[in-house]
């Protein structure tokens, strides 16, 4: 009946002291057991947690290299692109360039070789008294209206003695290339022209490529101009030489 009181009442209340020494430590006993697990849980909480860290996020990560991209939706790294050095621009070795001059066309306007510079060039010299270069004039204004937005241009030197005649001619034809007047001077510098036709293809870099005497075809043209279309212009910006 008396464990139904209170702890403290029925430790008193016992007759037998060695009884109520007994009974007090077994409760302590119990409460210090109580402790201990307490304790025990406590003490491993920490261990299973750094245990849980460590085999989540490992101790060395390897580092992301590049550029980021981001935008509203993603981010993500992108690895950069290998740089490759600067190639100097290619230089001309020009053997043969073509000998810059500056004659008036039939507007009484100055033009010169130069003002071509980058272009394909079909320089033609002729008269309108030679038949075989009044057959190659057709060729030249197709290869114009053709091969023009691609770089070619052709220019023709009348060596007409009588300029006076040569406006209407070339209205007549419908030549849509300019048409210089030349002499002696630049006859000399070309070699010394002796017959006519005489026609000089000319690359992008003022060389003079192929130099033809005589009636040629359009497609024969055509088979030495294309390669030279589809060239590029070099660093050096001009190499042809001041001689008229």
């Amino acid at each position: 009946p008396f464990m139904k009181k209170p702890f403290p009442y029925w430790m008193i209340k016992m007759k037998d002291p060695k009884a109520a020494i007994f009974s007090l430590i077994l409760i302590l006993i119990a409460f210090a057991g109580c402790s201990k697990k307490g304790e025990s849980k406590v003490a491993e909480q920490p261990k299973q947690t750094a245990e849980t860290v460590e085999k989540q996020v490992p101790v060395e990560q390897p580092i992301a290299t590049g550029k980021i991209e981001m935008n509203k939706d993603s981010m993500k790294i992108v690895q950069n692109e290998p740089v490759e050095a600067a190639k100097p621009e290619p230089v001309v070795a020009c053997d043969n360039p073509a000998p810059d001059f500056s004659l008036s066309d039939m507007k009484g306007n100055t033009v010169s070789l130069s003002d071509f510079h980058g272009k394909v060039v079909i320089l033609d010299f002729w008269a309108t008294w030679c038949a075989p270069c009044r057959m190659e004039i057709p060729s030249f204004i197709k290869m114009k209206d053709q091969y023009g937005k691609q770089g070619l241009a052709v220019v023709g030197v009348s060596l007409d003695r009588n300029r006076a005649v040569v406006p209407g001619f070339a209205k007549k034809l419908g030549i849509n290339y300019p048409i210089l007047f030349g002499g002696r001077d630049i006859s000399i510098a070309y070699g010394n022209i002796a017959s006519i036709p005489t026609t000089f293809i000319i690359d992008r870099n003022g060389c003079i490529k192929h130099r033809l005497i005589g009636l040629h075809s359009k497609d024969q043209f055509e088979a030495l101009i294309k390669p030279l279309l589809d060239q590029k212009v070099a660093a050096n910006k001009s190499t042809v030489q001041k001689a008229i």
